[in-house]
């Protein structure tokens, strides 16, 4: 599955230079969208990940699942 057809923007640890749970990366991430840490919705299958966004701010869900993700993703599009 290629997931640049489905995303605007896909942030790489190895292209940024931070690797996830830095707080670096969270930030780079956050000033490259210019928008507001809340704003950004993030998912990860690994708990120190998740820990790490939420820390920042940022809402982060543990990925377990497509349909678990899918049904996160409308419940937030549903919210704007």
């Amino acid at each position: 599955m290629e997931f640049g057809k489905h995303f605007k923007h896909i942030f790489s640890s190895a292209r940024i230079g931070h690797m996830k749970p830095s707080r670096d990366f969270f930030a780079h991430v956050q000033k490259s969208l210019k928008v507001l840490p809340q704003e950004i919705l993030f998912f990860d299958d690994s708990v120190t990940n998740i820990k790490g966004a939420k820390d920042f701010g940022i809402n982060a869900h543990l990925y377990t699942n497509l349909e678990d993700c899918r049904k996160i993703m409308e419940s937030y599009l549903r919210q704007s």
